[in-house]
């Protein structure tokens, strides 16, 4: 057996193969990948106007691989293997995010390229430091968001990597995040997080669903090497980021003031 899997490699396949020769075919097959940047779709929560709702009648306030579809409910529990800070910001015709920098990348819009995020007058540092000063009213808030990262994969459905972004109405679920993996876990897949929609409602009293967060079971070892795996994919082959992030625009234009997005 080898220590990582617990699979005997001796064992036939349903291929007529030994398990070690379906192995070594395997990897030849995928080898002109090697290198390829890691896919990694969004861990997206439905809302009102969320596509997956408008257009496959799937519930509101569910949990939904933006790449495969799959519809994990109210429920469901992550193995973390990196995270990242990052940067999302909309308008009418496109949609642009940044992850794991302080600069604006190229591929932003052009005014912005270049400069430093956290002194943008349009980014959630100096916006709110604004609008705290009585600067400026704080209208619909500002229009670069900042997010908070968690790549790695849905414990009953491992095959496939995720990205969960948080911002605004689900930061504190950010921050019990950050919290666990800082001072609780000796590693960020140690345990399982277990995350939850919530409903909430704005200021004009129109439903929207939130995430909460807490810590969940102990991983098994076959978890904790995929999210070191998974983690190493990362950092030597980079990452692509897929689906788009549009619970955040509604929020932005029923917001009234910094408090209602849990900025801190």
């Amino acid at each position: 057996m080898t220590e990582e899997t617990g699979q005997d490699l001796a064992t036939t396949t349903p291929t007529g193969l030994t398990a070690a020769d379906e192995d070594a075919i395997a990897r030849e097959a995928l080898s002109a990948m090697e290198g390829e940047r890691v896919q990694l779709p969004m861990l997206k929560v439905t809302q009102q106007t969320s596509k997956e709702v408008t257009n496959d009648n799937l519930d509101r306030g569910v949990f939904v691989n933006t790449l495969t579809g799959a519809d994990y409910g109210n429920a469901v529990g992550l193995v973390i293997a990196d995270t990242a800070k990052g940067r999302f910001y909309s308008d009418d015709d496109n949609t642009f995010v940044a992850q794991g920098t302080d600069i604006v990348p190229n591929n932003w819009p052009e005014q912005w390229v270049g400069q430093r995020f956290d002194e943008l007058p349009e980014a959630e540092e100096t916006y709110k430091a604004r609008a705290n000063a009585g600067d400026i009213e704080w209208g619909k808030g500002p229009a670069i968001r900042t997010t908070y990262n968690y790549i790695g994969f849905i414990a009953d459905d491992p095959d496939v990597p995720v990205r969960l972004s948080l911002q605004r109405t689900s930061k504190p679920a950010a921050d019990k995040i950050n919290t666990i993996l800082r001072f609780a876990l000796k590693s960020p897949w140690s345990n399982v997080i277990d995350l939850a929609t919530a409903e909430k409602r704005d200021s004009q009293d129109r439903p929207y669903w939130v995430v909460r967060a807490s810590q969940g079971r102990k991983t098994t070892d076959e978890e904790r090497q995929q999210a070191v795996t998974l983690f190493q994919q990362i950092r030597s082959q980079g990452a692509e980021l897929t689906g788009e992030e549009n619970e955040g625009k509604a929020r932005r234009e029923a917001a009234s003031s910094p408090d209602d997005l849990d900025i801190t």
